[in-house]
């Protein structure tokens, strides 16, 4: 399964650092949840640029 996401998007700053802190809380919730996963199949790469 190949899911590609790309969005371009204008923004103040505080917004900016409300979308960094939740972009950081799902990386977070992300590793918790592949930290449980008791016999792994494939490997994936997930990034997310935000400059």
């Amino acid at each position: 399964m190949i899911c590609i996401l790309s969005v371009v998007f204008s923004a103040d700053d505080e917004t900016k650092t409300k979308l960094k802190k939740l972009l950081r809380e799902a990386i977070v919730n992300a590793q918790a949840l592949v930290g449980t996963c008791d016999k792994p199949t494939d490997v994936y790469q997930l990034m997310i640029d935000l400059y």
